[in-house]
């Protein structure tokens, strides 16, 4: 039995698993990735959405892994809700 090779960094994968590391694009793409990999993806797909969507909790999430998604935004942009809706209230969900 060979073992896994990750797509990404050429690594060994040592403890393959095919619902875990195997991604399916489509038909006729498929990857394996090892859970090193998969973690910096998702780190970077964290910081990316905290800068598209500042929320306090993804602000929260990033300041704990040291990165400061909010350095460039505009002064203010993401300070509250007040800010872009004008009162210190969240709106109201409609689900």
């Amino acid at each position: 039995m060979t073992a896994e090779i990750c797509t990404l960094c050429e690594k060994p994968i040592p403890k393959y698993s095919n619902e875990i590391n195997r991604i399916v694009i489509d038909d006729n793409h498929t990857v394996i990735i090892c859970m090193d990999c998969m973690i910096k993806i998702g780190t970077q797909q964290r910081a990316a959405h905290a800068k598209l969507f500042p929320t306090k909790t993804a602000k929260l999430l990033l300041s704990r892994n040291g990165s400061n998604p909010m350095a460039s935004l505009p002064n203010g942009a993401a300070s509250s809700h007040s800010s872009v809706f004008g009162h210190g209230k969240r709106p109201m969900r409609r689900y």
